[in-house]
């Protein structure tokens, strides 16, 4: 276990590093005070019993990061066997919409949205990181949330954009998304997610490749929105013309 720690201690110095270029990582943790429960099940971790999110303050915006996702697992947790997932969650939303103090910041939805979906992909070692290389980008769910009323999907989740990229660029997977550490022959990464409108979430999954995924990305790109979630934007399959949006149209 010794050794674990040190080896863990050494990724999330790694990780600090990466998060700083991106701008003022803060000093406080948003976290839960018990494992997440999924179903009947308790999630712990994989290295920590708890989940954590750090806090990285942009320009206008705030940064939220899982920190722990990416760790290798605890035998003493989850038993032998496991292989590390090797990616973090992020989502950035404009400072307004989450507050400027801390407080308000630790009790936004994204946090325990984040907190919550990462426990899934750890009970369900989910292989994020395969799908976005293989795809260019995927779509995702959040879970249920009353300030998102107006995104729900027809079974009460939130549609999400996955690896969309921090800075504009024409190159998606993998290799496109945010080196957190890397070390021993593995690495990790952060993977944002972008949530969606309903019907931008069913006309990008009404394909079985990414390339609506895509198509949409580079459309948020071209209006400045990026990879950042909006909490309140207009759909983009409903801005510049009334047909916009219907089968095999692009935003």
């Amino acid at each position: 276990m010794t050794d674990l720690a040190a080896r863990v201690g050494e990724l999330e110095a790694q990780s600090e590093r990466a998060l700083r270029t991106l701008g003022d990582l803060a000093k406080e943790i948003a976290g839960t005070t018990t494992p997440q429960r999924v179903g009947d099940t308790l999630v712990p971790w994989p290295f920590r019993a708890l989940g954590r999110v750090r806090l990285v303050r942009r320009e206008g915006t705030v940064l939220f990061v899982t920190d722990g996702l990416s760790h290798p697992f605890d035998p003493s947790l989850h038993g032998e066997g496991h292989a590390a997932l090797g990616f973090e969650l992020g989502m950035e939303l404009p400072v307004e919409e989450v507050g400027d103090t801390p407080a308000k910041q630790a009790g936004a939805w994204v946090v325990p949205a984040l907190l919550w979906l990462g426990s899934c992909y750890v009970m369900d070692e989910f292989r994020l990181l395969d799908l976005v290389d293989h795809f260019g980008m995927v779509t995702q769910m959040l879970p249920p949330e009353p300030a998102l009323a107006h995104l729900l999907m027809t079974d009460g989740s939130v549609g999400a954009l996955a690896g969309m990229p921090l800075a504009q660029t024409t190159t998606f997977g993998r290799e496109a998304q945010h080196l957190l550490w890397r070390a021993s022959g593995e690495e990790a990464r952060l993977v944002m997610l972008t949530a969606l409108t309903p019907d931008e979430c069913t006309w990008v999954r009404s394909v079985d490749d990414g390339s609506r995924a895509m198509d949409l990305a580079r459309a948020l790109w071209a209006r400045g929105h990026g990879h950042r979630t909006l909490p309140h934007r207009p759909s983009l399959l409903r801005l510049d013309r009334p047909t916009q949006g219907r089968e095999g149209e692009a935003p």
